[in-house]
């Protein structure tokens, strides 16, 4: 073989090593991108669920007060009906979102869960009703226990991603019935 022959074999060789070593760079880019693209989905489904979790509750949480005063003016009464609708709540989500959903109460410092229940989460409300000049002022507030350190939450899982909803201390919604004359 002479010269130029045995260059232009070193140099096809080298194209043709450098071309395999390109597709295979090109396959593991895309094989990332897609796994980018999907860790991104379940972060969007599980950001949709979370908003979608707040709302409910708060619907609840409302809807719950209006209801139970239909039945009795009794804050005790109706923290007792707001809990127990709370927790039909948690009940129905976990239900329908067929294992991404787990709620549970969490330690505000340690984060370590324990089982959600109506009963727990009846001492960790208050509902405050004020009669007015003909309707009634409601208050439904999170209070996270005596030391505020309990949040109520669920754990959303999406995929590979993992993402929490938390009620804390502090929150509050307030509704209005009125009565009729």
């Amino acid at each position: 073989m002479n010269k130029k022959g045995f260059f232009s074999l070193i140099l096809l060789l080298f194209f043709i090593i450098l071309s395999l070593k390109t597709a295979k760079l090109e396959q593991a880019f895309s094989n990332q991108t897609k796994e980018t693209q999907k860790t991104l989905l379940d972060i969007e489904k599980s950001s949709y669920l979370r908003a979608e979790l707040e709302t409910n509750f708060d619907f609840t949480a409302r809807q719950s007060m209006l209801i139970g005063a239909l039945t009795s003016a009794d804050s005790e009464l109706l923290k007792e009906f707001t809990a127990k609708q709370i927790a039909i709540f948690a009940e129905k989500e976990t239900e329908l979102r067929q294992g991404e959903l787990e709620f549970s109460f969490f330690n505000k410092t340690t984060m370590e869960k324990t089982h959600f229940s109506d009963e727990k989460m009846k001492q960790l409300v208050a509902i405050h009703s004020k009669l007015r000049e003909n309707f009634f002022d409601h208050e439904f507030s999170y209070t996270g226990g005596q030391e505020k350190g309990t949040l109520f939450g669920a754990e959303i899982k999406t995929g590979n991603y993992t993402q929490h909803f938390f009620i804390t201390p502090g929150y509050s919604v307030k509704e209005i019935s009125i009565l009729e004359n």
